[in-house]
């Protein structure tokens, strides 16, 4: 996290930073993440994550940090139209979100561009 105080750009920890893995819970205790590389935040605050090598997406809420898309290290390319967890991404790079807060994912290895509704 990044902000300014009194004219004075700061830095502090925001979420991860217990090694490198899949582990979902308290955004700085138990928050583990495989490269994240993208990230998005919505109209309510938010922040969805893209972990490149790992193949999810997780979602930052308040404190918390869960999986929303994806299943970790199982890459492919498969699109889900019932569950989020059940699609397979290869190598996501990126998320962007519009203001219905529908996420757009651009694909790595996949080389496509797969629109997320998350209800």
């Amino acid at each position: 996290k990044i902000y300014e105080d009194n004219g004075v750009w700061k830095s502090e920890k925001y979420a991860g930073f217990n090694g490198t893995g899949s582990t979902t819970g308290h955004r700085l205790k138990d928050a583990q993440f495989i490269e994240p590389f993208g990230l998005a935040a919505t109209s309510d605050g938010d922040i969805y994550v893209v972990n490149r090598d790992g193949k999810f997406i997780n979602k930052i809420s308040g404190d918390q940090v869960e999986l929303v898309a994806g299943k970790p290290g199982h890459g492919g390319q498969v699109n889900s139209s019932t569950e989020p967890l059940d699609a397979r991404f290869n190598v996501p790079q990126d998320i962007a979100a519009d203001s219905e807060d529908n996420f757009y994912i651009a694909g790595g290895w996949d080389g496509v561009v797969r629109k997320l509704s998350i209800e």
